[in-house]
């Protein structure tokens, strides 16, 4: 009879089978857990890479379009550019600079002088060019100096020094400043006026601006213009600030009464 062998052993030999094939399993469970691992951690790390070069590449791209803007802007061929397309601008202006007194118009007396010099400059500066105010100041220099050169030495001195230069080169920084100081001065020369600015949501920026930028010579009549600018080449840009808060003490009044329409048409 053939020897089958002890029942125990049989049993013990299959249950070290199933131990054996339990193991295995075990392994290939976890080898395939460890190869998942892997797989999405390589995924994730892929993801994260493709994150971090889409935004250098971001940066780059920005940083490149800087760089050639301000290259672009330091070629001598953009400057021209600039520069004519100012130029372009100022016969338009020239006809609605002090337009009462018809001496600038096309034919009349000083049309071709301020015209000269508002060229000349933006010749001398084509990184300024021609800014839209400009026309005014030419015209009250010229009323008071009939020579040509004299009044291009005059006119540019004034707009090449502090602190006009800044709001015609668009000097943000500078300008917030100049802004800043005239809303506290604002505040506590007339706290009720100014109160009342804020509640229609009127900036200085919107009035102020344009009162520096042309050394009020497009707001106020040219008789008291002359006096502000005797006072202003006397002791500077204090007087921009005295004089901006004079003519909202004289407008007070009215100003209280108005909403933010009839404020800015009143100033």
């Amino acid at each position: 009879m053939e020897n089958r062998g002890n029942p125990s052993d049989v049993e013990q030999k299959i249950q070290n089978l199933k131990q054996s094939q339990a193991g295995e399993d075990q392994q290939s469970s976890s080898a395939g857990k460890t190869y998942a691992s892997y797989e999405n951690a390589n995924r994730t790390g892929n993801e994260h890479d493709s994150e971090i070069l889409e935004e250098l590449y971001f940066k780059y791209y920005k940083i490149r379009k800087k760089l050639l803007m301000l290259i672009q802007i330091d070629s001598p061929s953009y400057q021209v550019q600039a520069r004519e397309k100012s130029i372009s601008l100022i016969e338009q202006d020239i006809k609605r600079t002090f337009a009462e007194l018809s001496l600038f118009q096309e034919g009349m007396k000083c049309h071709d002088s301020i015209k000269k010099i508002l060229r000349a400059f933006a010749m001398y500066r084509p990184d300024i060019g021609y800014v839209q105010g400009m026309s005014y100041i030419v015209g009250i220099v010229l009323l008071y100096i009939q020579d040509e050169y004299k009044s291009f030495m005059n006119f540019s001195n004034l707009m090449l020094k502090y602190p006009i230069m800044p709001f015609y080169t668009f000097n943000e920084e500078f300008v917030t400043k100049v802004l800043q100081l005239f809303k506290q001065l604002f505040q506590i020369n007339l706290p009720d006026l100014c109160d009342h600015f804020e509640m229609e949501e009127i900036k200085p920026r919107q009035y102020v601006y344009k009162w520096v930028m042309t050394l009020f010579s497009t707001t106020l009549p040219l008789r008291v213009v002359s006096h502000v600018w005797d006072l202003y080449f006397l002791d500077g840009i204090f007087i921009l600030y005295q004089t901006s808060i004079a003519i909202l003490r004289l407008l007070r009044p009215k100003l209280l009464q108005e909403d933010m329409e009839g404020i800015m048409q009143i100033l």
